[in-house]
């Protein structure tokens, strides 16, 4: 998944991990990685990044962070919405990326 974000500026955001690796279980929380990464010929502003959960997967109210060019975690919920048993996350600019920075988001 790639989002243009102006004529130089390019952000990839990938679903890295599953913190924990192992089986998920209903009911039972998981806890993911985002990264979001800025490998364009210029600094990408106001970057906006969306998740997808998988089928039946719930986002838990309080349990997003997201940590910008290397600084401390901060809480960050987005703005969930629902289609049948999918979530999709939205966080609307949450930063600022320089060329070449890597920025995770994880719940």
């Amino acid at each position: 998944m790639e989002d243009l974000i102006g004529p130089d500026a390019r952000i990839r955001p990938r679903r890295v991990a599953v913190i924990g690796g192992g089986v998920a279980y209903v009911g039972e929380p998981k806890a993911w990685r985002l990264t979001v990464t800025s490998d364009g010929a210029a600094a990408a502003f106001g970057v906006d990044v969306k998740d997808v959960l998988p089928p039946h997967w719930t986002y838990d109210a309080g349990s997003a962070q997201v940590v910008v060019d290397g600084g401390a975690a901060a809480q960050a919920d987005p703005l969930v919405t629902i289609a049948g048993a999918v979530q999709t996350l939205d966080w609307a600019d949450i930063a600022n990326l320089p060329v070449g920075d890597v920025s995770p988001v994880q719940g």
